[in-house]
């Protein structure tokens, strides 16, 4: 039988939610970095599951990035913050794709496979 731990990381969204709700009663101008820094944090345990920082630059920089933007954008910074998400997302996801690359063509060659036909 398997014990699993709680609080689920799956259901850290819901526990988050509160602070959505507060920030859109207090400062509904901080919503959009409300949700990128849980959106952020969301990114934190696969930097332990995949074994690569990739995760953590971009769990850290999606979150304080997006607050660095809502501080000192003024009236239009939550369009900044969403611009800010996907750039950073989109950056990540070249990394993760080169790292995934140059892991396979080591292993590759560790087994002795070449890429070509002989």
């Amino acid at each position: 039988m398997q014990v699993r731990s709680w609080p689920h990381p799956g259901c850290s969204g819901i526990l988050a939610l509160p602070a959505v709700i507060l920030m859109y009663t207090q400062r509904p101008e901080l919503v959009p970095a409300t949700f990128a820094a849980i959106g952020g944090a969301h990114f934190l345990p696969y930097a332990w599951l995949h074994r690569t920082r990739i995760y953590l630059v971009l769990a850290l920089a999606v979150s304080l990035g997006s607050w660095v933007i809502t501080g000192s954008g003024g009236d239009h910074a939550y369009r900044l913050v969403l611009i800010w998400w996907p750039l950073c997302c989109a950056v990540a996801a070249v990394l993760l794709l080169r790292r995934h690359r140059a892991r396979s063509h080591e292993a590759a060659a560790n087994a002795g496979i070449t890429g070509g036909r002989s």
